[in-house]
């Protein structure tokens, strides 16, 4: 199920569920305002969902990949839709049709994925936090030493943060990222 809580966090109730829903394990807003979902479960998809009241709109989104997707895991929207999956892949597809854009990418362990507002491209991995400028290869090791790194995102002030043992943000204007400050921990 994909459930659905208010600002304050009360449950609202369950916003999409069904044959088109399996082990949802990333929900992200479209550019369209649409709710898409990464299924990791058996059916290995992303779902489109109506934003107004979770009616499926395309059950498997993303197309045209020679490489199946194993498992999506985190999804993002940029310039284009970039995923990764349990398989080591990031893929990256057409953000308003889903067709898959020919290149898909194998890393160490690839989690959560992020674009930054110039467009460049940014995905957690085992050995760090990887950034390809413009989203495109070669990648260049950015956050090195973290502790099996999984999502990421950027802030209203443009640095990186990083959901690892700790929350790391990070200044990535650089040629290297500069680790700013941690908090929490891990339990």
């Amino acid at each position: 199920n994909v459930l659905r809580f208010d600002a304050g966090g009360s449950f609202l109730g369950v916003f999409a569920s069904g044959p088109a829903i399996d082990t949802p394990f990333d929900v992200v807003l479209g550019p369209s305002g649409d709710v898409f979902v990464a299924n990791a479960g058996g059916l290995d998809t992303v779902a489109r969902l109506n934003a107004a009241t979770g009616a499926v709109i395309d059950a498997s989104f993303t197309s045209g990949n020679v490489t199946p997707i194993g498992g999506p895991q985190y999804l993002e929207f940029g310039p284009d839709l970039a995923l990764t999956d349990i398989a080591g892949h990031l893929f990256r597809f057409d953000p308003a049709t889903g067709a898959h854009d020919s290149t898909s990418l194998a890393f160490v362990n690839p989690e959560g994925v992020a674009y930054a507002g110039n467009g460049d491209l940014y995905v957690a991995t085992f050995e760090g936090v990887y950034r390809m400028p413009g989203g495109v290869f070669p990648a260049e090791l950015v956050a090195p030493g973290l502790n099996f790194p999984t999502d990421i995102e950027f802030g209203p002030d443009g640095s990186l943060y990083v959901l690892s043992d700790q929350v790391y943000r990070y200044d990535v204007s650089g040629p290297a990222g500069v680790l700013l400050d941690t908090f929490g921990t891990s339990g």
